[in-house]
């Protein structure tokens, strides 16, 4: 499995040392990207893409991966996800901090053969649920 990291952030020196932990297990091979310049093209060869802020503006990564179709994960944190996402129909909205549920939800959408319907439904629909949002 390829895990794709696009962007920097506070905290990315504990995230690196839980991603040698883990790639050493599972045999994860990690890419940073640290532009942010063409992520469109990331989103189109994603299967899901997670968001684990846990505080946003507006998250332009749900906006931009749903408009291509790729389904998200996100923590519902203030200011943002909720908007967006269709918890359930074109991604899934998490409680903050749930890490358990955050986790069964990622697994659910590489596991499950219902991701073809999902990307479809994104495609389809996100580009005008996210023109409301834009408008409202």
């Amino acid at each position: 499995m390829k895990v794709c990291i696009i962007g920097t952030g506070d905290l990315e020196t504990e995230l690196q040392k839980k991603l040698d932990e883990i790639t050493k297990r599972n045999n994860i091979e990690v890419e940073r990207i640290l532009a942010t310049d063409d992520v469109n093209s990331y989103y189109n060869r994603s299967r899901i893409t997670i968001l684990t802020s846990l505080y946003e503006g507006f998250p332009n990564v749900l906006a931009e991966s749903l408009t291509v179709g790729t389904p998200v994960v996100s923590f519902d944190c203030p200011s943002g996800p909720a908007e967006i996402i269709n918890n359930g129909i074109n991604g899934y909205l998490v409680p903050c901090f749930d890490c358990d549920d955050f986790s069964n939800k990622v697994i659910s959408l590489l596991d499950d053969n219902q991701l073809s319907d999902i990307r479809y439904f994104n495609s389809e629909k996100s580009f005008n649920l996210l023109e409301k949002v834009i408008k409202n």
